[in-house]
């Protein structure tokens, strides 16, 4: 199995970030959750 590494650009980093949380709006999550998911979501990308 290989995995292929894919660098965002850091304008398509904010669209990936609010099509997250628009995904995780429509699933119902939690507001302590999001703010959980933020935090580990703006980790994540700072790495990309």
């Amino acid at each position: 199995m290989t995995r292929e590494i894919v660098i965002l650009d850091p304008d398509r980093k904010g669209k990936v970030t609010v099509k997250l949380f628009e995904n995780l709006k429509k699933s119902g999550v939690s507001a302590e959750n999001v703010e959980m998911i933020a935090k580990e979501t703006m980790e994540l990308l700072e790495l990309i």
